[in-house]
């Protein structure tokens, strides 16, 4: 069992990462050095165009967290999104605009989504 919020955090983090690398979204995904607490905010050092905060907490205000992910964004930007887990959920959801949301969706379905399998196709 965990003890340290910090760890879970880290757990999250790195899962995240780890996701994104095995995705192919971006084979060089991994942990921000120092957990946002240098230069570079965001959890996730990712060139996906993604500005991602991980909170890995029973209870979150989610525009807290979205607002620290719109303050903490690096290098020009990025797509806005918290990844959140906590004990026993098993699975990470993502908070985002849901404006950007429907972008996402309409550029997926425009490749075929739900129809073709995206995730195994070659690029």
């Amino acid at each position: 069992m965990i003890k340290h919020p910090k760890e879970k955090g880290r757990r999250l983090e790195l899962r995240v990462a780890q996701k994104l690398r095995d995705s192919g979204i971006d084979k060089y995904a991994s942990r921000t050095p120092l957990s946002g607490g240098g230069s570079i905010k965001n959890d996730i050092l990712t060139k996906s165009g993604l500005a991602i905060e991980c909170k890995n907490v029973e209870k979150i205000n989610f525009m807290s967290a979205y607002n620290q992910c719109l303050r903490d964004r690096s290098f020009g930007g990025g797509l806005p999104i918290v990844v959140w887990s906590a004990n026993r959920v098993n699975k990470d959801f993502v908070f985002m605009d849901f404006d950007e949301f429907l972008t996402i969706f309409l550029y997926a379905k425009s490749s075929g989504y739900p129809d073709k399998d995206l995730k195994n196709e070659e690029n």
